[in-house]
């Protein structure tokens, strides 16, 4: 009964760890280890921005949260629709 809620508070908890940024900007910024979204950030310059870049680095940052989610759709689903089931 508490796998669809496990699942669901578990996907949550991880798109709010995956899209944080002022955290590690704040402790990680200037070192070799980086998150995706600051590194991302590190492709913006004042006078001068690297679209290629940018947008190929969106690519790859996207593809490990979409390979999780096809493999646990359907429990996702079974999480956030199980409050519907009466």
């Amino acid at each position: 009964m508490l796998k669809p809620v496990t699942v669901t508070a578990l996907v949550l908890n991880t798109v709010a760890v995956w899209n944080d940024f002022f955290t590690p900007l704040l402790y990680l910024s200037g070192s070799a280890h980086q998150t995706m979204p600051v590194a991302i950030a590190g492709f913006v310059g004042q006078y001068a921005t690297d679209w290629n870049l940018i947008f190929a680095a969106l690519v790859i940052s996207v593809v490990p949260v979409l390979a999780v989610y096809f493999a646990l759709q359907r429990s996702i689903i079974n999480g956030f629709t199980g409050g519907l089931r009466g």
